[in-house]
């Protein structure tokens, strides 16, 4: 084969592999999309935080929640709670149900209602990102 014709090949080649990798990149970084009575994610979805980050969310006027990380309830003593804001957060720490956030990918499920209905009534929205 012709040096042309080779050297033509190992262009297309890393072209190609070049927008595949930026393709993988762009959609891991792409924004959840959230129901509207979320109105703020913490840490954002795909965001990259500390293992001790503080997680949760902020709700619409009127809204609750109950959180789980990585699958793990967590229990209602040890979520702040802003009712003012509507703000839901949970902090790992020692003693607490998790210590610290798992390594790479973490998911956070928050269970929320509205306080009239009570958590009867529910809606779920998982959102994931990476701790390190």
């Amino acid at each position: 084969m012709p040096w042309k014709v080779r050297l033509l090949l190992i262009g297309a080649v890393a072209v190609g592999v070049g927008l595949l990798a930026f393709a993988g990149i762009k959609g891991s970084t792409a924004p959840c999309n959230r129901p509207d009575e979320i109105t703020q994610l913490l840490p954002g979805c795909n965001d990259q935080v500390l293992q001790q980050a503080e997680v949760g969310l902020v709700l619409s006027a009127g809204y609750d929640a109950a959180l789980a990380v990585n699958g793990t309830n967590i229990p209602d003593d040890e979520l702040t709670k802003v009712k003012a804001i509507n703000k839901v957060t949970f902090t790992p720490g020692p003693g607490k149900t998790l210590e610290k956030l798992a390594p790479q990918q973490n998911c956070v499920t928050a269970t929320y209602f509205k306080f009239e209905d009570g958590p009867t009534i529910s809606s779920t929205y998982t959102w994931c990102f990476r701790a390190a």
